[in-house]
């Protein structure tokens, strides 16, 4: 028992004294301000922020046809888009939207260019 004791004590020291001393490099280097290279980390100076640029998205919400009336003209034979041309709503998706015109060219299908109506027959 005593043996057990007595090992107790000593692993107990060991440990006490390991967790005591810092490793401290006996050299410290000295950066470009002239700061000492090594410095105490804490929580703030490890924490990596990084920031990421919005996403740019490739339609304009803010517009009437979603920035896309070049687009839709290019499908269409006339000079400008129709009275009852889909208008984009912030409450529609993308999907909704393209829905929205793809119906426009089936019921218009006189003023839709012919390569736009094979796409739409198949």
């Amino acid at each position: 028992m005593k043996h057990f004791f007595t090992l107790f004590l000593l692993f107990l020291s060991i440990a006490l004294i390991g967790q005591e001393k810092a490793s401290v490099p006996a050299e410290s280097t000295t950066g470009r301000s002239g700061q000492s290279a090594v410095s105490a980390r804490s929580a703030a100076t490890s924490t990596q922020i990084r920031t990421s640029e919005p996403v740019k998205l490739p339609y304009d919400l803010n517009d009437r046809y979603m920035g896309r009336a070049s687009e839709f003209l290019g499908n269409l034979t006339v000079s400008q888009l129709p009275a009852d041309f889909p208008v984009y709503e912030k409450t529609m998706g993308l999907k909704e939207y393209d829905q929205a015109v793809e119906a426009f060219y089936y019921k218009h299908m006189d003023i839709v260019r012919e390569p736009v109506k094979e796409k739409l027959k198949h």
